[in-house]
């Protein structure tokens, strides 16, 4: 196996800062030492160097210390990929050329590649000694420990990146998000969203009725309509409402997400984004507004015309019917749905 694949290497970068120092690998190293009476146990993670993301034992050095491959005789067990049993390091061909056999400070070797391919788990001592099979046995095991623990940090630090990359994304689009537990109702929102609501953090109540109390008398029956049909369907929903900020001001948000299902399918949470929409509101306000006074006769003149002018025509008129759905659409949806809003509110 070529310990520099590219693949391989990305991988440790990825691990090292999570790694050196971590205190669930500290204690498999202390066990390690413990078990096996060695000088110095140590997990090493192999990239471009060697560096001993953890280390215990009465001869240990510090964590994050870095080695040329080279010297490495973890390297060797990786590359290996399987056990490296080195009982009189300065007398074995495999390693009796490596800096700390040469020096004296390894004199007997054991190291466990990791599942993985990361790097090794590995003790060692200043004297040569004789590793039994049970030696070789319990070091395996502990190091299959090793490498669940280095998984999870993968998962952690994966989980941490995305989490980095949304909020550039959401700081971007100037978008807030959400978080509503329906069942304890406990509400969550980001400083962004807290703005567009008009809610200083200090005296934000947490719960759903922070919301409520700053929606436009006219659109709360929609909106408690939607939340209610999102929590009995688990589908997701797309709507635009009007906040009236307590200054009076009245500003257009448009609101996208869905609901969370347990394993019983039961809807516990909402969570989504959310925008102000108040410039688009108003830059098409007057668009459909003139197509509104129009009279029949002068729409019906499109039927002679051209079939180029036919089809903008068309264009025109559905991009204006989707600005004014809440004049059309939204009123017969909240009709509709109105009933399942009171069940649930």
């Amino acid at each position: 196996m070529c310990i520099r694949d590219s693949s391989r290497l990305d991988l440790v970068r990825h691990l090292t800062g999570s790694a050196v120092g971590a205190r669930n690998l500290q204690r498999l190293t202390d066990l390690a030492v413990r078990l096996l009476g060695t000088d110095v146990a140590q997990v090493s993670l192999i990239g471009e160097v060697q560096t001993a993301a953890v280390v215990s034992g009465p001869g240990a050095g510090r964590p994050g210390v870095e080695l040329p491959l080279a010297e490495s005789l973890c390297a060797v067990a990786v590359e290996a990929e399987e056990p490296l049993v080195v009982r009189d390091a300065a007398n074995d061909h495999r390693v009796a050329d490596r800096v700390p056999v040469a020096a004296g400070a390894i004199g007997a070797y054991l190291g466990v590649p990791l599942d993985g391919r990361q790097g090794a788990l590995c003790v060692f001592g200043a004297a040569p000694r004789d590793w039994t099979d049970r030696d070789v046995a319990v070091l395996q095991l502990l190091a299959e420990c090793v490498a669940a623990e280095l998984r999870l940090a993968e998962a952690g630090a994966e989980s941490d990146a995305a989490r980095w990359r949304w909020g550039l994304a959401l700081d971007a689009a100037e978008i807030g998000s959400f978080d509503w537990d329906a069942v304890g109702d406990q509400l969550v929102w980001d400083d962004r969203l807290l703005a567009l609501y008009g809610w200083d953090r200090a005296v934000f109540p947490g719960t759903l009725s922070a919301l409520l109390e700053r929606l436009h008398p006219h659109d709360v029956e929609g909106v408690t309509a939607t939340i209610s049909a999102a929590l009995v369907t688990g589908e997701g929903f797309d709507q635009e409402h009007r906040v009236q900020l307590p200054g009076g001001d009245v500003r257009w948000v448009r609101a996208r997400g869905r609901a969370v299902l347990d394993d019983a399918g039961t809807a516990v949470r909402v969570v989504g984004v959310a925008l102000d929409a108040t410039a688009q509101r108003r830059a098409e306000a007057p668009v459909a507004e003139g197509l509104e006074s129009m009279p029949a006769a002068f729409l019906n003149t499109t039927r002679i015309m051209s079939s180029n002018r036919s089809r903008i025509s068309c264009s025109v008129r559905n991009e204006v019917s989707q600005a004014s759905w809440v004049n059309s659409g939204w009123r017969s949806a909240r009709k509709s749905s109105s009933r399942k809003a009171r069940a649930i509110w």
